[in-house]
């Protein structure tokens, strides 16, 4: 139960203990019954809004480097998914960057950078796979010369994934992301082959692949809709199939109200109460948007932004656009450049600029520092107009708070040797790596006291 009780707190209400929540903060606060709720008044909130440390943050992003570009490389795709966005806004005719441009504009920005990350997008990039080897190819050559570390991502649809694709995938060490959307009927619903024919199995071939070559992948899924009763069914289905859970976006094309996102915050509830009740606790920080908010309660590191668009990466489209993300991809009123005159770093600050701390929605938000003030393509605010807000996605946000907050309450209540394992400083473990170790060794010792009592 969650019950607003001023700007910035709220009761919150878990397996029968109340604490205070402070979203300014936050962090949580065990109430008794004794306790007297705290209420901030309008000045203290803008108070507390208008931080040192936000404006640290905003002094960095003004002086950041571009150090990361994502490449649509092609705009050509051989699927025909129902909700993809760039099907009603992308030209008919197929574009792409020559490689030739592809190499003045990488030598460009990663020219005096430590460290420099590539990222290839579509379309489906893969139809382009000869000049994503080329590029990286290229970038080798030219490590050698400056001493420039390069890194490659991509996110594919991995209907086109061969052995040839795999062996660069693993040589050069790619974060790989599929986008699939799970079970075979939904999948094959929701993202046909262009030719209209089913697309699971390709896919199915193509993680096989990557798991025959050793390479790490996301899966990325899109719930529209039509299937949302199945949404905690598809996401196990993906999780028993192929061992990992899935990350899951709204379908953006889709019109959503409130009360949907209640049916899955009912559905994820569910999850969680019988991963409690069958002691399963490693499961319930696998939904990978829970255990990121979870990890923030944890660590109580904030978020200024969703992601790094627009301060330290940009997109280049096959429009021969720049644009702060993929996501902007042929609105060229929101371009900030393009391949002929390079970046415009005056649009380009001027999204950089962007405070959505003036806007009640968030500033008072629950989610405002786990979402950091939300995606700017989602809300569709730009820099003359920064005050919209989409509640359907602001609420899926707090939906994974709300979440993260009752697995939270759930291991200080029940097993705070967990949380305090988790918050101790190591200099030499990564969070992730204490979370596995720490989680490990709880389920060991359940597993030995079920024993014992059998």
């Amino acid at each position: 139960m969650f019950k607003k009780i001023s700007n910035d707190e709220c009761l919150v209400e878990f397996f029968d203990r109340s604490y205070l929540f402070n979203s300014e903060t936050i962090e949580l606060e065990k109430k008794t019954t004794t306790d007297e709720s705290h209420t901030l008044n309008a000045g203290d909130a803008n108070q507390l809004s208008d931080s040192k440390e936000y404006y640290e943050f905003k002094r960095q992003c003004r002086s950041e480097k571009i150090n990361s570009i994502t490449i649509i490389v092609t705009n050509k795709c051989n699927m025909s998914c129902i909700y993809c966005y760039g099907k009603y806004d992308r030209p008919k005719k197929t574009e792409t960057i020559g490689i030739d441009d592809l190499k003045k504009i990488i030598v460009l920005y990663s020219d005096g950078q430590k460290s420099f990350h590539l990222s290839f997008f579509g379309g489906e990039p893969l139809v382009e796979f000869r000049k994503i080897k080329q590029c990286v190819e290229f970038c080798e050559n030219l490590k050698e010369n400056t001493k420039t570390d390069f890194h490659y991502s991509i996110v594919t649809n991995g209907t086109l994934i061969n052995d040839s694709v795999c062996q660069l995938l693993h040589s050069y060490r790619f974060s790989v992301t599929i986008s699939f959307d799970g079970m075979p009927t939904i999948q094959n619903k929701q993202r046909a082959l262009i030719n209209g024919k089913n697309s699971f199995n390709k896919v199915n071939e193509g993680i096989d692949l990557l798991n025959q070559y050793g390479i790490k992948f996301h899966i990325r899924a899109t719930i529209t809709k039509k299937f949302i009763d199945y949404y905690l069914d598809n996401i196990l289905f993906v999780e028993k199939k192929y061992n990992k859970f899935p990350g899951v976006q709204l379908d953006a094309t889709d019109k959503w109200c409130i009360d949907d996102v209640y049916n899955i915050e009912h559905q994820l509830n569910n999850f969680l109460d019988q991963c409690i009740d069958d002691k399963e606790y490693f499961k319930l920080l696998s939904i990978p948007k829970l255990y990121a908010y979870f990890k923030m309660l944890v660590t109580k590191k904030k978020d200024y932004t969703i992601c790094e668009a627009g301060i330290s990466s940009v997109c280049l489209s096959s429009d021969r656009n720049y644009y702060i993300c993929h996501r902007f991809d042929n609105h060229p009123d929101t371009a900030v450049g393009n391949i002929e005159s390079g970046i415009d770093y005056k649009k380009l600050m001027s999204w950089r600029e962007i405070n959505r701390w003036k806007v009640d929605e968030c500033r008072h938000c629950l989610a405002k520092y786990f979402c950091g003030f939300g995606c700017p393509s989602k809300n569709n605010y730009q820099p003359n107009n920064p005050n919209n807000t989409n509640q359907i996605f602001c609420e899926f946000e707090r939906m994974y708070v709300r979440l993260a907050l009752k697995v939270y309450v759930f291991f200080k209540e029940f097993e705070p040797r967990y949380i305090d394992e988790l918050t101790t400083e190591s200099e030499n473990e990564s969070f992730k790596h204490i979370l596995s170790k720490s989680i490990s060794k709880l389920q060991s010792e359940l597993v030995s006291e079920i024993k014992g009592v059998q």
